[in-house]
């Protein structure tokens, strides 16, 4: 009889524990990444932007989709200038 393998695809993790970045007092005038990577989680996304920016005064929302760093040179750098460019994230939401 023959035998599957099966692997597990899980990581530990590195273990490093980082302290999270100050709070901003406010998102007037700041620039805010949202990342996307639900079934249409952009409707939502695209209503939160429009309230940060109508309503919170923020500077302008930068938009990503995809679940995180993929090793594709082209995708690392699109992530590395959202980072980059925003003061703070929406990543997520838990229901």
């Amino acid at each position: 009889m023959s035998k599957i393998a099966v692997l597990d695809p899980t990581s530990e993790g590195s273990g490093e524990s980082l302290p999270l970045p100050p709070r901003l007092d406010s998102v007037k005038g700041k620039s805010i990444g949202v990342r996307v990577h639900w079934t249409r989680f952009d409707i939502f996304a695209q209503r939160v932007e429009e309230v940060l920016r109508e309503k919170y005064g923020a500077a302008k929302t930068l938009h990503i989709e995809g679940r995180g760093i993929s090793v594709q040179p082209k995708r690392v750098a699109e992530w590395n200038q959202w980072m980059a460019g925003s003061d703070a994230a929406i990543v997520g939401l838990a229901a």
